[in-house]
């Protein structure tokens, strides 16, 4: 038996739309009809709350799957959405799993739907159904190992890194370390453009902006290696000025007794 990854998610101004469909779906035959499912909510209690279950069914295609949302105890739901603003086109969708060459499909969809903190809500059934919770970790573990290689292969393809507001200063400064080049150099954006480094989603004024916080920032790092410096060499006088007393004490006490071998 073939099986799918559903996926609902209703407009963002109808929360209330999302918990109505739960309801109903969670009620349903269809549900009682797979043979195996897992599923989790994800960004709950949030406006982007969607659902995503992976299940095995007797549905021999994506497209009668997708009829189901349309039929018996769904067919007044999907009336419903013609006065409202998620779109059934939109809202709904249906993926066949088993069909990629590249990785196990299954182990892949059953970690993407679980990768998430379960649900907290009372009101629905546990989260799997025939499928062990064993396999759901090592899905799990399948899932973050794998999207960590697709990260890798994308930037190795593309050697392209976008800047945003979170990571262009920790950017900028290492960018700056490793050719050695000045924070505020004018030509700093036309340089970091070539390495593939761009930042089209940053203004000219704050990229600017950041340009002189971190020259403040190296300022304030010289200042502080200045003062462990100047530190470092107090103490070594202090303790050279200790050693010549102490020399300078034994050198009279020699003297001393050479005057009373006289």
């Amino acid at each position: 038996m073939p099986s799918y990854l559903f996926t609902f998610r209703s407009h963002v101004s109808e929360p209330k739309l999302f918990n109505t469909f739960l309801t109903i779906f969670f009620n349903s035959q269809l549900l009682k009809s797979f043979s195996e499912y897992t599923y989790n909510i994800e960004k709950d209690n949030t406006l982007d709350a969607h659902l995503h279950i992976f299940f095995t069914s007797t549905l021999r295609d994506k497209e009668k799957v997708y009829k189901q949302f349309s039929v018996k105890e769904f067919k007044p739901f999907t009336q419903y959405l013609k006065n409202k603003a998620t779109i059934k086109h939109y809202g709904f969708d249906v993926r066949l799993v088993g069909k990629d060459k590249d990785k196990d499909d299954r182990l892949y969809t059953i970690g993407y739907v679980n990768k998430e903190s379960k649900h907290s809500r009372d009101n629905l059934p546990i989260t799997h159904h025939q499928i062990e919770s064993s396999e759901i970790l090592k899905a799990v573990e399948y899932y973050s190992e794998y999207t960590k290689i697709d990260k890798i292969k994308l930037l190795n393809e593309h050697d392209i890194k976008n800047l945003t507001t979170k990571n262009i200063h920790i950017t900028i400064l290492d960018f700056c370390k490793r050719h050695n080049i000045d924070h505020e150099d004018n030509l700093l954006r036309k340089r970091m453009n070539q390495e593939g480094l761009f930042t089209d989603f940053i203004k000219e004024a704050d990229f600017r902006s950041v340009q002189h916080s971190l020259s403040q920032y190296h300022f304030k790092e010289d200042i502080d290696t200045y003062t462990q410096t100047k530190q470092s060499l107090v103490e070594r006088n202090i303790y050279l000025e200790s050693m010549l007393t102490q020399y300078s004490n034994k050198i009279m006490k020699l003297e001393e007794q050479l005057e009373q071998l006289k």
